[in-house]
């Protein structure tokens, strides 16, 4: 972490707005909320990670509009998107808040909780069909919604003492594996 420059205990998040796979632009300043205030609650620091880049909607476009409305400064992932590295990164977060498929992957399979924040019928069913998979670690949420409620569903997701601990954090797949054939998914 000291070699990307990022503080050791943190949420990480990421953001994205778009039709079908992000959030709609009227709910930056929900999100902005949200990212203050769990930063508050839980004393820690906010890195941003972004999945989706290079192009004008990108997600670091979409970070920079939220960080403008937040209170608290954000550290960003720059340069670095190996997957190897992204997923090293997420792995040491307590906690995730995002918008994108991959991100709630890239969390939940590394054994930290997310909140999926979705916008569209799209998002809601990829994100119900990973916490189906991943209970206890992925928590759909759709937007819009109350500032309180989302910060107490993290809270809660956090806190949970029945949420699943990966064994391994560096050995996810298996783990994955083991848990889909466990429900016949596999």
């Amino acid at each position: 972490m000291a070699r990307l420059g990022l503080p050791t205990r943190f949420i990480a998040w990421q953001a994205r707005s778009g039709r079908s796979a992000g959030i709609a632009e009227r709910h930056i300043d929900l999100l902005a909320e949200v990212l203050d205030a769990l930063a508050d609650i839980l004393a820690l620091d906010l890195v941003f990670v972004p999945f989706f880049v290079g192009a004008p909607h990108d997600d670091v476009s979409v970070a920079r509009r939220v960080a403008a409305r937040m209170r608290h400064a954000v550290a960003v992932i720059e340069g670095e998107r190996r997957p190897a590295v992204v997923k090293g990164v997420m792995a040491c977060a307590a906690l995730g808040v995002g918008t994108a498929n991959h991100f709630a992957v890239f969390a939940a399979s590394s054994g930290v909780p997310v909140v999926a924040l979705y916008d569209t019928p799209y998002m809601r069913r990829k994100f119900e069909g990973l916490a189906a998979l991943l209970p206890g670690l992925v928590l759909p949420f759709g937007l819009p919604a109350d500032t309180r409620e989302v910060i107490q569903a993290a809270e809660r997701l956090m806190r949970d003492p029945g949420r699943p601990t990966l064994p391994d954090r560096f050995d996810a797949l298996s783990w994955l594996l083991a848990m889909a054939r466990e429900r016949g998914r596999v």
